[in-house]
C-alpha cells in the first residue's frame, strides 16, 4: 500500500492575560487548502505556541514484514512564548528514511540545517548546526548511531557573560545497551571564548580521533594525536596550558584512574580546583582530582 501527500500543519495557541481561564482548549479542523491540512488551537494561560510544517512524504507498508517511510524535503518552524521570553527554531532537511522489520528500526537523515534563537530578559542565545548525514538503529536493547560530517556553533550573551563556541567533527559512532556503551570519534576541531565579570578564557583543540568504552563504573579511552591550548585569567583562577599528545590510553575505575601517554603537556594553573604544574609531560596536580605525572604516565584519584 502506498500513500503520497503534502502536509501543511499549523498549531497556534493565543496568549491569555491575567484573570483568564487556566483550562486548556483544543480544536482541530481540516481545511480545503492542499490534500491534507490541520490546524490545532490550544489555549493555556501565559503561553503561546505556534508550529508550521510542510512535508512531502511517501509511505510503503508490507503487512507483517516491512514498513518504510520516506519524508522530504521538510521545512519546519516553531515559536514558543512563555513568561521568560521567546524561543524560535527553524529546521530544513532534504530527506529522511525510516524502516521497520520486526525488532529492527532504522532511520537515515540528511543533509540537514537547523538554528535556534532564545530571547528573554536574561539575554540572547543562538545555536546553529549543519549535518551531512545521520543513521540510527535500534534492535531490542541495542542502540547504534552514526553521524557524518557536522559543524555547530553557539553564542550566548547576557548582563554578566559572553560565550562563543564552534565545533566541527568528521564522524562519530556510538553503540550502547543495558550493560554499557562504546564511542568512536573521527578527526575534530573546536574553539571557544568565555568572558564574564570575573575574567576571560580562550581555548582551541584539534584531535585526530578517539575510542572510548564504559561498563558500569569502569571507563577506558584511547586517543590519537591531539593538540590543545587554553588560557584563563580571573579573580579565582589563573591558567595557561598547552597539551600535545601523539597517543594516550586511560583507564578509570571509580575514583582511581591510570593514564599512559606519549606527549609533552606544559603549563601552570592555580584556582579553586587546585594547583597544576607540568613541564614536557612531567608534573603534578593537587585538588579535588590529584595526580602525579612522569614522562606521560599519570596516576590520579578523585576525592
Amino acid at each position: 500500500m502506498a500513500k503520497r501527500h503534502v502536509q501543511l500543519a499549523l498549531m497556534d495557541s493565543s496568549l491569555k492575560g491575567a484573570g483568564s481561564s487556566s483550562e486548556d482548549e483544543t480544536s482541530d479542523f481540516s481545511g480545503d487548502e492542499g490534500p491534507y491540512r490541520r490546524s490545532q488551537r490550544r489555549t493555556r494561560r501565559g503561553k503561546t505556541f505556534i508550529k508550521k510544517e510542510q512535508t512531502l512524504s511517501h509511505e510503503v507498508s508490507i503487512v507483517g514484514l516491512l514498513d518504510v517511510e520516506v519524508r522530504g524535503p521538510n521545512v519546519s518552524y516553531t515559536m514558543e512564548e512563555c513568561e521568560l521570553g521567546v524561543r524560535e527554531t527553524t529546521r530544513a532537511e532534504l530527506t529522511s528514511v525510516s524502516a521497520n522489520v520486526g525488532l529492527l528500526d532504522v532511520e537515515v537523515k540528511g543533509p540537514s540545517v537547523s538554528s535556534a534563537v532564545e530571547q528573554s530578559w536574561l539575554g540572547v542565545r543562538k545555536m546553529t548546526r549543519a549535518e551531512l548525514i545521520s543513521v540510527s538503529a535500534n534492535f531490542g536493547p541495542l542502540d547504534m548511531e552514526v553521524r557524518g560530517p557536522n559543524i555547530s556553533s553557539a553564542f550566548e550573551e547576557n548582563n554578566s557573560r559572553i560565550i562563543g563556541l564552534a565545533h566541527g567533527e568528521t564522524m562519530s559512532v556510538s553503540i550502547k545497551d543495558d550493560v554499557g556503551e562504546a564511542k568512536v570519534k573521527g578527526p575534530s576541531a573546536s574553539a571557544g571564548v568565555h568572558a564574564n565579570n570575573d575574567g576571560a578564557a580562550v581555548m582551541a583543540k584539534a584531535e585526530y580521533g578517539s575510542l572510548s568504552a564504559k561498563i558500569g563504573d569502569v571507563e577506558a579511552e584511547a586517543k590519537g594525536p591531539s593538540v590543545s591550548a587554553g588560557a584563563k585569567v580571573g579573580s579565582d583562577e589563573v591558567r595557561a596550558m598547552v597539551r600535545s599528545e601523539v597517543f594516550s590510553a586511560s583507564l578509570r575505575a571509580g575514583p582511581v584512574g591510570v593514564k599512559a601517554a606519549l606527549g609533552a603537556d606544559t603549563g601552570l594553573s592555580a584556582g579553586r580546583d587546585g594547583v597544576e604544574a607540568k613541564i614536557l609531560g612531567t608534573g603534578f596536580k593537587i585538588g579535588r582530582t590529584t595526580s602525579v605525572s612522569l614522562g606521560g604516565f599519570e596516576l590520579s584519584w578523585s576525592f
